[in-house]
């Protein structure tokens, strides 16, 4: 693969810390194509937000954004401000004001869009003064969303007059635009004025942009309802399994974790007490749905309520497609804890594994009394990839005992000293501090127990 090529920009993992200074040594050598989509890799995934401050080397990363904003290509200069808020919202802020009196329409538009995520109060009467449908329908819609996005819900009365005069391209824009707020508005009053346009124009196009509108809404109404839902009782949990077999797969995702302890911070919303037979039935039966990350909570699930009667059900997933099933599977016999799960997996490491599944495995065997693999999988703390990292940190404590308290907490803190990701960092420091806990609880219990005697 072409080192310049803007596919060798994009296959670089955004776990390898080394990479930020690839990219931007590959803007400073490519191709226009090559530099929008660095700066675009490093707004997405090489944000200041993801790295620990010191490690991170903004000034190489501002000045590569300031340059790209002095571009004449009005591509990259568009994607430059476009990535911008991620990068220093204050610098895109600065940048989006000086850049509305550019001689490109489609750099005011973005302009003026940017001031949506970055902009102030007191910006309102300038974007206030872009709201010209008679004059400039785009930029008047780009004012618009940002206004709303800022929290100026009093422009939501406009939404009558612009639905029902602008148009077809500007409605399809504003549609867009308003997809990215139904969690802040409710649009359910002007469904009936797009849908209205839409038998007046006979419009392929913005009937598509409306179904699209009215999906979002559906989705963010249907997760909202899933989270209220009370599984003590049967009425609850008969509407729960019903959206097992909605169309989005964001919303089944949504019903069946309610079911588990889920990821963090969602673990407040397991239920109190197993789930019955009759639900163990409908989550299994999801082992087949077409989304990996469905089947991976499905295994979780299994894990988190300790099923040792369906460990033979978990280990068919050993082999799925998906690598995600593949380590919730190996991770799942784990979390049920029963060691009659050792003669399923005996063989793992027979077949072509990649490291995520090594140390998921090293970590199930730990936590189900097989102790060689712990040198090996204690060394993959120092892995060049930060997930692997992340996940041997996060799972210390799941095979934490009296006897290696001491070494676990030495790699953690010469681990912490070095770790350049936010994300790593934070799961040490917790499981630190769960360490820290470990220990004085021990030392309370053998205190507890000299007395006693």
């Amino acid at each position: 693969m072409d080192m310049k090529s803007v596919e060798y920009v994009e296959q670089l993992s955004a776990y390898q810390f080394e990479n930020i200074e690839k990219l931007i040594m590959l803007f400073k050598k490519g191709d226009e194509d090559v530099r929008v989509a660095v700066l675009n890799r490093i707004s997405d995934e090489f944000s200041p937000d993801k790295f620990i401050n010191h490690y991170y080397p903004v000034k190489e990363v501002t000045e590569i954004f300031l340059e790209s904003l002095d571009s004449n290509s009005e591509n990259e200069l568009t994607e430059a401000l476009c990535c911008l808020p991620e990068i220093n919202a204050d610098l895109a802020r600065d940048s989006a004001l000086k850049l509305l009196i550019h001689p490109s329409e489609c750099v005011r538009e973005e302009a003026l869009c940017i001031l949506g995520y970055v902009g102030k109060d007191e910006d309102e009467f300038l974007l206030d003064r872009y709201i010209n449908f008679d004059e400039n329908e785009i930029l008047s819609i780009a004012s618009f969303i940002s206004l709303l996005r800022l929290g100026h819900n009093k422009y939501y009365s406009m939404c009558e007059n612009i639905i029902s005069k602008a148009s077809e391209e500007t409605l399809c824009e504003l549609l867009t635009g308003l997809c990215t707020q139904v969690e802040q508005y409710d649009f359910s009053n002007i469904i009936p004025m797009f849908e209205k346009r839409v038998l007046v124009n006979d419009s392929e196009e913005l009937e598509l942009e409306i179904n699209d509108f009215k999906f979002y809404i559906e989705k963010f109404v249907r997760k909202a309802e899933i989270v209220t839902l009370d599984l003590g009782n049967q009425t609850g949990v008969e509407r729960l399994l019903s959206f097992f077999e909605h169309q989005d797969k964001d919303v089944r995702f949504a019903a069946i974790s309610r079911f588990g302890a889920g990821l963090k911070p969602r673990k407040n919303l397991m239920a109190s007490k197993p789930p019955s037979e009759y639900v163990f039935n409908h989550i299994k039966d999801m082992i087949n749905d077409t989304d990996d990350e469905i089947r991976s909570e499905v295994l979780s699930i299994l894990g988190d309520w300790k099923r040792n009667q369906d460990i033979e059900f978990i280990v068919q997933s050993i082999e799925d497609d998906s690598e995600l099933v593949r380590i919730d599977a190996i991770y799942a016999l784990g979390d049920v804890g029963d060691e009659s799960a050792l003669k399923y997996i005996d063989n793992y490491l027979n077949s072509q594994r990649s490291t995520l599944e090594k140390i998921r495995y090293f970590n199930t065997c730990l936590r189900l009394g097989k102790d060689e693999h712990f040198e090996e999988w204690l060394s993959f703390l120092s892995n060049s990839n930060a997930v692997i990292r992340e996940n041997i940190a996060g799972s210390v404590w799941n095979i934490v005992t009296p006897a290696r308290v001491l070494q676990l907490r030495k790699a953690l803190e010469q681990a912490k000293k070095k770790e350049p990701y936010v994300f790593v960092y934070d799961e040490i420091n917790d499981v630190l501090s769960k360490l820290s806990s470990y220990n004085e609880k021990r030392i309370k219990d053998g205190i507890k127990g000299v007395t006693d005697n």
